[in-house]
């Protein structure tokens, strides 16, 4: 008969080797923490693009980078002797699938949105809109002109707000925001509007934040699994 290795009375570990057992443990758990943290699958995500572009009367727009317009903005002026007008505006490109690109703007109004701002299924799209635009009455006491659109802001003009859009990939729908600057000397658009950037989330019908540049629930899962395994470590150190 094969007789066991542990003596008759009992064998027990001596709490200075248990303690450095649990610490090793502890340690490899960390371990596992962090190669699983660094292992995780790549899951939505928001794309952005910075930029630094004069819009003039014609520019497009491709908010996914893939050589294919998505949107495109268009300055138009024109009128008489005594009327004129200047107008910018946002409209889309068709996807050529029946179903069109299209912008946050309830009555054909692009909306300034703000930093912070939710762009998804419940807001108000069209698939074209006004940013800004201005009506110029001359007569012989000189001139008049008066702004409309959010953008115009009553002359001031409007910096760094967002257009809410969205568009089909692949027959799906996504959800972006451009940033774009509007500047206003009396009646007319001086300097040129300008796009500062746009982005888009690659997780088709997944709402995107105006001003977003990386996904918060990926950041949110990384972060805590690498809290986890940093914070094993530190209690091993610490004892």
């Amino acid at each position: 008969m094969r007789k066991s290795l542990e003596p008759s009375g009992g064998f027990q570990l001596s709490e200075s080797l248990v303690h450095r057992l649990n610490l090793y443990a502890l340690g490899a758990t960390a371990a596992g923490v962090g190669m699983l943290a660094c292992a995780q699958p790549a899951e939505a995500r928001i794309i952005y693009t910075p930029a630094h572009v004069s819009i003039g009367g014609f520019q497009p727009l491709d908010l996914n980078n893939d050589g294919k317009a998505d949107f495109y903005f268009r300055i138009r002026a024109g009128g008489t002797s005594s009327n004129g007008y200047a107008s910018l505006a946002i409209s889309r490109v068709s996807s050529g699938s029946g179903v069109s690109n299209k912008v946050v703007a309830p009555g054909f109004k692009a909306v300034a949105l703000k930093a912070g701002e939710r762009i998804g299924p419940r807001r108000l799209f069209e698939s074209s809109a006004q940013l800004a635009g201005v009506d110029l009455h001359r007569h012989s006491g000189g001139s008049t002109y008066k702004w409309g659109g959010q953008w115009g802001n009553n002359g001031k003009g409007l910096k760094n707000r967002y257009l809410g859009l969205r568009f089909f990939v692949d027959g799906k729908i996504h959800y972006g925001w451009a940033r774009v600057s509007v500047f206003v000397d009396g009646s007319r658009f001086s300097p040129p509007p300008l796009l500062t950037g746009y982005a888009y989330e690659t997780t088709a019908n997944k709402p995107i934040v105006a001003g977003a540049k990386k996904s918060q629930n990926a950041l949110t899962g990384h972060a805590t699994l690498g809290h986890l395994a940093a914070g094993a470590l530190a209690i091993s150190s610490w004892r």
